[in-house]
């Protein structure tokens, strides 16, 4: 019947919209559109679990949106947490609102809790490198237990980067998911003072910001800032570096 193949439609949508992560607007955009035609309350609750997974700014409006409806409850409100919570280095903004309005339209103890840590980490410098894409245009191999590019912008710090010792010059390179304001880097090197970057330069879109010689490290930590730019691209070029090759567990 008709409202058989609705349904069906419906609940494809929920399942595969999720996994257009590579164009989650337009996989929110999808969710948008057929969910004023979702009648049954298990459609809906299926629209809205696939649209509180894409990281998308569309779908955190469109659960927020849901809040100031008479029906809203806490399943609403932990949707909108959610999508936040993938995508607050990017839209901080954006969040702290969505974040207020869960806040007004909530009385329950664990949401309220979950809202209030989402707040609180709103309030330090962001992440961006998470959810970018990391590459090393030096062309060198990966050395050791290295896990590749990418385990220097995972967010597991067991995990990390490096190549074959002993080079002049390593890069590392991430592409941030949008333009964003860029005014420091945090390296966690592979241990302190032992493969880990010594002297380099950070490059934001192929100017370079700051450069760093004979870096201390804290504890493993080293912070770096230079006067904010925007930019869509961070690169380290590094020189330098203790021990054999310089290692990063986190950019």
């Amino acid at each position: 019947t008709e409202v058989q193949a609705k349904a069906l439609a419906l609940r494809a949508v929920a399942r595969l919209a999720p996994l257009a992560r590579e164009r989650p607007d337009e996989a929110a955009a999808a969710i948008q559109r057929v969910l004023p035609t979702a009648t049954d309350a298990n459609e809906r609750t299926a629209l809205l679990s696939a649209l509180s997974s894409i990281p998308s700014l569309l779908a955190l409006q469109t659960l927020q949106a849901r809040l100031t409806q008479p029906a809203a409850g806490d399943e609403s409100a932990l949707a909108v947490l959610q999508v936040a919570e993938l995508i607050h280095p990017w839209y901080r903004t954006e969040v702290k609102e969505a974040v207020q309005c869960v806040q007004t339209s909530s009385r329950t103890p664990a949401v309220l809790q979950r809202a209030a840590a989402l707040a609180t980490q709103l309030e330090a410098p962001p992440n961006l490198a998470l959810g970018g894409f990391a590459t090393s245009p030096d062309g060198l191999e990966s050395d050791g237990q290295a896990s590749g590019d990418q385990a220097a912008i995972d967010g597991d710090p067991k995990t990390y980067w490096d190549e074959v010792d002993g080079q002049k010059l390593y890069r590392l390179c991430v592409q941030l998911r949008r333009a964003s304001t860029v005014g420091m880097v945090r390296l966690t090197a592979w241990r302190q003072h032992d493969y880990a970057p010594k002297d380099f330069e950070v490059v934001c879109d192929d100017q370079v910001v700051k450069s760093v010689r004979n870096a201390q490290y804290q504890n493993n930590l080293l912070a770096v800032e230079w006067p904010p730019v925007n930019c869509t691209r961070v690169e380290l070029r590094i020189a330098g570096y203790y021990g054999q090759s310089p290692a990063i567990r986190e950019l």
